[in-house]
């Protein structure tokens, strides 16, 4: 990587000021997850970034494999950790809902048809859950719920739990945000934090917007990423690039 872009990565970086507090969506692109590149991260990063790996390992150690219900995972993307879920559950379905339509068809180009997999477009802050789940994952979407509407949120969800289910929400990035949940009713049972290698998100969104409104750092990536006969896009990841990093999770049972 050129000196050029190791300066402007060290740049975004102290624009985000502080990577461990909460990185709000208006920090970045108007319109950041419907962007072809963005979603094209997504897939790409569900083979690479561990955190969803990490949170179906917390759900295979409380759950048995063959328990049978429904998952219900907010802000699913494009499906990386429901298809993790799938696979090492195959008794579950899966409830996902997401509020970008890139995202959501994405998601349903890479379910291959499996009946055990269901994405709905909608906002998670006002999305009407309907039946009872087993199992509540959500991961890295806390940041993107207001403040004051945190806590009714997840207690919500929790009142939608079987007896014996659980909720893990996790978060890499702004921990802050599920460190202060305290849903009414329900006391946190669970504390668990684990270090995976983890795709700097919130950086390639700040680059992205970088690229957009800098024209010489456009132009050099262009040029850089004709030179490796790769999309931009493709250069933005890979000034982002993965960190060792902690994963704080949050876990409630009923």
């Amino acid at each position: 990587m050129i000196n050029y872009f190791l300066a402007i990565r060290q740049e975004c970086i102290a624009e985000r000021k502080n990577e461990r507090e909460r990185f709000p969506l208006s920090n970045v692109s108007e319109g950041m997850f419907t962007k072809p590149e963005v979603v094209d991260l997504f897939l790409k990063q569900e083979e690479s970034d561990q955190a969803y790996s990490l949170l179906v390992r917390l759900m295979q150690e409380r759950i048995d494999s063959k328990t049978r219900g429904t998952v219900y995972i907010p802000g699913a993307g494009v499906g990386g950790l429901a298809r993790k879920v799938a696979k090492n559950f195959p008794f579950l379905s899966v409830l996902q809902v997401d509020s970008s339509p890139s995202m959501v068809a994405a998601n349903r180009s890479r379910s291959n048809g499996n009946h055990h997999l269901k994405i709905v477009y909608g906002d998670i802050n006002s999305f009407e859950l309907k039946g009872d789940f087993k199992a509540i994952l959500a991961y890295g979407i806390m940041r993107y719920v207001p403040l004051s509407l945190r806590n009714g949120l997840v207690t919500s969800w929790l009142d939608k739990l079987t007896t014996g289910g659980i909720a893990i929400i996790g978060e890499g990035v702004a921990e802050d945000t599920i460190r202060s949940l305290k849903p009414e009713g329900y006391s946190l049972e669970e504390k668990c934090e684990g270090e995976v290698d983890l795709f700097r998100c919130s950086l390639f969104y700040l680059l992205i917007r970088r690229y957009e409104k800098d024209s010489q750092f456009k132009r050099e990536v262009n040029l850089y990423s004709l030179g490796k006969s790769v999309k931009p896009a493709d250069v933005l990841c890979e000034i982002a690039g993965f960190t060792r990093d902690r994963v704080y999770t949050r876990i409630w049972h009923k």
